[in-house]
């Protein structure tokens, strides 16, 4: 397919694929993106106007390879049912590069007209996690040292007051979230009863405007030591 979607943390992910398509071009072309050709938007919540910006760059007459790169952590059903028709009708020198911190992120409409690509250990909280789970309970640090750390500000999540900060904010956590379920599945010492309460978790910390901190500090106190 000419398209793809890449699944993990976006702002690793983002620069590994442009840096990887920067340098193919280098090797077959002798030379790097044109910058002129590139169109790329990355935000928390990419809008309609944004699609309309994205399908008026992929439409423009052009003998030149043209990139899009669009990335976002929020991807609502509107956006998605606006890119059908550009993904559908791609331009043949024009490549679309979404990216997502997972397929659930997306529609499945959306999923069967692109290219799927999953990065794991893509978490820039990964090293973090395996830190701190591999103390003990008692001995790990507390959660809201853990989070001062890490530089994760507490909020409510009211997306109310500063919406764009709060959804970054929330996006740093459910990154740590998945950060420490990640490293706890790949431990041996997880008995049947615990590996049910990390599904569990993984559901419920995808629904919008939860509040993943309350899974943090859980599993700070009650997951093992990892092997």
């Amino acid at each position: 397919m000419q398209n793809t979607v890449y699944f993990g943390d976006r702002r690793i992910v983002l620069e590994e694929v442009k840096n990887k398509l920067d340098l193919e071009l280098r090797m077959s072309r002798g030379y790097g993106v044109d910058h002129s050709s590139v169109f790329e938007i990355e935000k928390m919540q990419i809008s309609v106007d944004d699609i309309r910006r994205t399908r008026s760059f992929c439409n423009k007459t052009s003998e030149n390879l043209k990139l899009v790169f669009l990335s976002s952590f929020y991807w609502s059903d509107e956006v998605q049912n606006a890119m059908l028709k550009i993904l559908e009708e791609t331009p043949p020198n024009t490549y679309i590069y979404l990216f997502g911190y997972s397929e659930k992120s997306f529609l499945p409409t959306v999923l069967s007209r692109i290219q799927k690509v999953k990065n794991l250990n893509t978490n820039r909280y990964l090293q973090d996690a395996q830190e701190i789970l591999s103390l003990y309970p008692n001995d790990r640090p507390d959660s809201k040292i853990v989070r001062k750390n890490l530089s994760l500000t507490v909020t409510d999540y009211s997306f109310k007051d500063d919406e764009e900060r709060e959804k970054k904010d929330r996006e740093s956590h459910i990154l740590f979230l998945y950060a420490l379920i990640d490293t706890l599945l790949k431990s041996s010492k997880l008995d049947v009863d615990f590996k049910q309460k990390l599904a569990t978790i993984t559901e419920l910390a995808d629904i919008e405007g939860g509040n993943p901190i309350l899974f943090i500090d859980w599993l700070l106190l009650s997951s093992p030591k990892i092997a």
